[in-house]
């Protein structure tokens, strides 16, 4: 199932159930109720806002279902704006991922923003 088809399920799923539910832990230890997450797509560039669900090998995130890869290049800065390193996110964070989507349906993250939770979405 190709990225944009994957987008498309998830957005009618979105609307029909009223967003993504996930059982995590986060920053602080606790439970993190259900959350939301949206995705934005114009050409080959992305916005993506979601919790982080996973961080695997290889500096390879997972927010809102989607594997959101981070290399050198990718600026990340924490709430108060400061630069931060892969090492500092923690499952649980909610992020703003802005990136392109690659050739093998991940998206590569030009900039991550660690936000407090956005309600609008």
């Amino acid at each position: 199932m190709t990225l944009l088809r994957k987008i498309a399920v998830s957005l009618l799923l979105i609307a029909f159930i009223g967003g993504c539910k996930s059982s995590t832990t986060g920053p602080d230890g606790g439970d993190i109720p259900p959350r939301k997450g949206s995705i934005q797509i114009s050409g080959d560039e992305v916005e993506l806002k979601g919790f982080i669900e996973a961080i695997g090998p290889g500096q390879q995130l997972t927010v809102f279902g989607y594997s959101v890869l981070v290399d050198d290049s990718t600026q990340i800065e924490s709430e108060g704006g400061q630069h931060i390193g892969f090492d500092d996110l923690i499952i649980g964070m909610f992020l703003e991922v802005h990136g392109t989507i690659q050739p093998d349906e991940t998206i590569l993250a030009v900039e991550i923003e660690v936000e407090t939770r956005d309600d609008d979405i």
